[in-house]
């Protein structure tokens, strides 16, 4: 799909129409916004530029469809959400006579999006305390999906204590629970979305 109708009505869609749904979602919001065309990887790629603060930024609504085929979980989420050109290295490149806005040097931590920064839901060094505070974002807040950034951990997953610590904590819960995560390394710690699906 490369349309906001297309991307809007299947919930799915190319990088052009990602960027398209964008532009026209935050044009409705009252954003200035614009549309960038570059690369990603080396391979042709669509995103869009937003005017925050007085400073523009990009955004690649892409980088967040992480339950489509487009981007791999581990990859991250919100890499690119307002992210000034110290975060697109490595990522997004463009010729300079493609620019359409003048992409503002660092992200800024006011307006950059991405999960993996602390204070983006909350950090813990303890598997229990990580998996009750998962608990509690469910019964209390009601939310679907909780971020959390796992510290002492290192660069690998603890995929089986993390399951074990979900497990004990849902143990006193009446009714059947089942989640799913996502987790990659960021910094040296683990950025984590923790799902529900069952509650």
């Amino acid at each position: 799909g490369v349309s906001a109708a297309f991307a809007l009505t299947h919930g799915w869609a190319n990088c052009q129409g990602y960027s398209d749904a964008f532009y026209l979602l935050a044009g409705m919001a009252g954003f200035e916004v614009g549309f960038q065309n570059g690369y990603n990887a080396g391979v042709l790629h669509a995103w869009n530029t937003v005017e925050l603060g007085g400073q523009w930024y990009v955004v690649d609504v892409s980088t967040a469809d992480i339950a489509g085929d487009l981007v791999a979980p581990e990859t991250g989420v919100y890499t690119l959400f307002n992210a000034g050109r110290d975060r697109c290295a490595g990522a997004l490149s463009w010729d300079p006579v493609w620019e359409t806005a003048d992409i503002a040097d660092g992200s800024g931590g006011s307006y950059f999006f991405h999960a993996g920064i602390p204070g983006f839901g909350a950090t813990f060094d303890d598997l229990d305390a990580m998996a009750q505070y998962c608990y509690n974002k469910r019964v209390y807040d009601g939310e679907r999906d909780i971020w959390v950034l796992l510290l002492g951990y290192g660069e690998e997953l603890p995929i089986d204590g993390i399951n074990a610590a979900m497990t004990r904590v849902t143990n006193r819960h009446n009714g059947e629970t089942r989640w799913r995560f996502w987790g990659w390394p960021t910094g040296g710690a683990q950025c984590i979305l923790l799902r529900w699906d069952v509650f």
